[in-house]
């Protein structure tokens, strides 16, 4: 264990993000910080059993697994937004608000990760990236896009540099977070609160 703590000897940490949460998986409460967010509460006995019957075959052999509940950690933007004359505002808008929610889906996002605007600006004006159920058609009337502030709303961003997460990745202006990309911990998953997010009309 590179703590020297040899309780951790073989230890094995593991987080998982279900498909579906629920009772059969992990159990889950509504955030007390976040308006449109959850908390995970407690794993599914069965479930669990289930993962560690796939893993054993898998794993060297005196490694044993411990199982840690995952920690959203919520984003939310402030975006300004411009669109072409021919195009209404609103369904550009709803599009850009689309995509941003299929950016923060459990199958485009993994622990441990950066969260840096540009990457997500290239994401949304990007046309080949579509969900299966949305090409996000009105994204092309999209004349300007401008992050303004990146949040997060449910945990304290550390220094860059801190043994903790969430932190910031960069060192770059003080207090002008959104020009730094924040980097999540090895336990923590991006999860977006569309609710919190704002996106204005430019002129």
């Amino acid at each position: 264990a590179p703590s020297g703590d040899y309780s951790e000897y073989n230890k094995v940490h593991l987080a998982i993000i279900p498909y579906q949460w629920g009772t059969s998986t992990i159990d889950t409460s509504a955030s007390p910080i976040v308006s449109d967010g959850i908390v995970p509460t407690a794993y599914a006995v069965g479930w669990t059993s289930l993962l560690s019957e796939f893993i054993e075959p898998r794993k060297m052999l005196s490694a044993y697994e411990e199982w840690e509940l995952p920690t959203l950690i919520y984003f939310d933007f402030d975006i300004g937004l411009r669109v072409n004359r021919t195009f209404n505002f609103a369904t550009v808008m709803t599009d850009v608000q689309n995509k941003l929610i299929w950016y923060f889906d459990k199958n485009n996002r993994n622990f441990n990760e950066e969260i840096d605007f540009r990457d997500i600006y290239e994401f949304i004006m990007d046309p080949e990236e579509v969900a299966p159920e949305d090409n996000f058609d009105n994204i092309s009337g999209v004349r300007n896009l401008i992050f303004r502030d990146i949040d997060v709303l449910n945990a304290t961003i550390q220094a860059y540099g801190s043994s903790t997460y969430p932190r910031y990745a960069e060192e770059t202006i003080s207090g002008d977070n959104v020009l730094r990309t924040i980097e999540i911990g090895h336990d923590q998953f991006p999860a977006l609160s569309i609710a919190s997010t704002n996106i204005t009309q430019e002129f």
